[in-house]
């Protein structure tokens, strides 16, 4: 037979994501923020403190309201990465920091954009500051203070105002995990032909009651037998024989194998004189 197409079972390896959930991301990412202070003292200098650090050189207030919500999805202000991650001011290629101390308009107002960084230097954890201006009790948010003296000790200053800045991080934790899976590979094998079907089985007959070979018979008649039968009976006649079955009438008669009545027969020639 020919080539054929065949089916095996094989294992395949496989990877998948597995999603353990979220956790709790302790600390701000680095992101630029928009602030305005309102009813400070007009045309004084202020600070910025953000959870109680000062971070004046982190602010730039040449930018209004406008120019922030006006930024791309894709501008720095709306998600800075790691691009500012070894800064230690407001970035220079964005203007840099306007100066420290920072001053009041006339109408006594501090606007601009602060940059809040996250490195090993500066970083702010979530809901660690102390404040007593808290929109969400100070769960996850931290103090932003606009002082009109260098320190964070609000008796001792004539000009302060306190904003909040709230945030929630999360990390997405999943990891990934190797398995296997079952599936079937077509391939080609040779296929032989199968043996042939055996054909009818003839042996010599021999049912152990007789067992003829060139017998002479009273009438004068011969015959050579090799073979044996009880249903073969030869009879005296004028140069004839008969049989008891149906099988044989001729005076002479050449038979290679006869198979008769359930038994199997190997017979010689004979003829009758």
């Amino acid at each position: 037979m020919p080539w054929v197409t065949a089916i095996k079972i094989e294992q395949e390896s496989r990877i998948r994501e597995i999603d353990n959930g979220f956790d709790f991301n302790p600390a701000f990412r680095s992101r630029f923020i928009y602030f305005k202070f309102s009813g400070l003292r007009p045309n004084d200098s202020h600070w910025l403190f953000l959870q109680g650090r000062d971070v004046t050189s982190f602010a730039n207030t040449s930018f209004s309201i406008n120019d922030f919500n006006a930024s791309a999805r894709s501008s720095v202000f709306r998600n800075p990465g790691d691009k500012y991650l070894l800064e230690n001011q407001f970035p220079s290629d964005l203007g840099g920091p306007t100066g420290s101390p920072l001053t009041t308009t006339a109408a006594g107002e501090l606007e601009g954009v602060l940059f809040i960084q996250s490195n090993s230097t500066y970083s702010w954890r979530v809901g660690s500051g102390t404040t007593n201006y808290s929109y969400n009790g100070g769960d996850n948010s931290i103090p932003l203070l606009a002082i009109n003296i260098s320190t964070t000790n609000k008796s001792n200053a004539l000009s302060h105002a306190t904003a909040e800045y709230s945030s929630i991080g999360q990390f997405i934790n999943y990891s990934m995990e190797d398995y296997t899976v079952d599936v079937e590979v077509e391939y080609e094998e040779w296929e032989d032909d199968p043996p042939p079907a055996p054909g009818p089985v003839v042996t010599p007959g021999n049912d152990n009651n007789h067992n003829h070979n060139n017998h002479n018979d009273n009438d004068g008649g011969s015959y050579g037998v090799t073979g044996s039968g009880t249903d073969h009976v030869a009879t005296a006649g004028a140069g004839n024989m008969s049989w008891s079955d149906a099988f044989h009438s001729a005076a002479s008669e050449n038979i290679q194998t006869h198979q008769a009545a359930g038994e199997s027969w190997s017979w010689s020639s004979w003829s009758w004189q």
